[in-house]
């Protein structure tokens, strides 16, 4: 007899969890475990009950019937705005070079080359539309003051083309001849008629001044 109870009771206790509304189930149609999740056998499938119709199909347990679910897409987010890049400020000093030449020379030497290079390495390249050349050629006092003047100039363009030839614009270079000038007015009475032209070495040269639009 208790054994019939007991029978009764779990009876019971099924046709209650039957009559409980498949809508407030969470998989209705399904079997699912103590927090809800869906139940699988072991070839993955879901387990169904006895009240699971075509119309319970959901996607995660038969796809042939509710078909694929669909893509669920992130919005797209926003494209962040631009930032402009800035270059920052350099300072950089104007550059004085002076270069020499030999008596009764008006081309560059290798020295003199080699200085205009490492003179010019040190420009920002960012610079380079705002640079601002003056040149000023010299000579010394041996010879006609006239012929002297023309050699001062020629020293001048002779710097003036090599600076051409590394881009720089012709309207950036401003160039001066002062000819013996300079020369007349020193007072030379050190040097030895031996050793002349050596001992006036330093009027035969041309003189740059480098600025750019950085210069503070």
């Amino acid at each position: 007899m208790r054994r019939i109870l007991l029978t009764g009771c779990a009876l019971l206790a099924l046709s209650a969890c039957a009559q409980t509304p498949l809508a407030d189930a969470p998989w209705p149609g399904y079997r699912t475990g103590a927090d809800g999740e869906l139940l699988r056998d072991r070839q993955g499938r879901c387990w169904r009950t006895n009240d699971w119709r075509p119309a319970h199909a959901v996607p995660e347990c038969d796809v042939a019937i509710a078909g694929v679910p669909p893509e669920v897409l992130e919005p797209a987010l926003p494209p962040k705005p631009a930032v402009a890049e800035t270059e920052p400020a350099i300072d950089w000093a104007p550059l004085t070079v002076t270069l020499y030449f030999g008596f009764d020379a008006d081309t560059l030497d290798t020295e003199a080359q080699a200085a205009l290079t490492q003179a010019f390495a040190t420009v920002p390249e960012n610079a380079l539309n705002t640079l601002s050349v003056e040149l000023d050629g010299h000579a010394d006092h041996l010879g006609n003051p006239g012929y002297n003047q023309q050699l001062s100039r020629r020293r001048a363009e002779a710097v003036r083309d090599w600076l051409l030839t590394q881009g720089v614009p012709t309207q950036a270079v401003t160039l001066h001849a002062h000819g013996d000038s300079h020369a007349r007015q020193a007072d030379t009475a050190h040097c030895p008629d031996d050793d002349l032209r050596h001992c006036l070495r330093d009027f035969r040269r041309v003189e740059l001044r480098i600025q750019t639009g950085l210069n503070r």
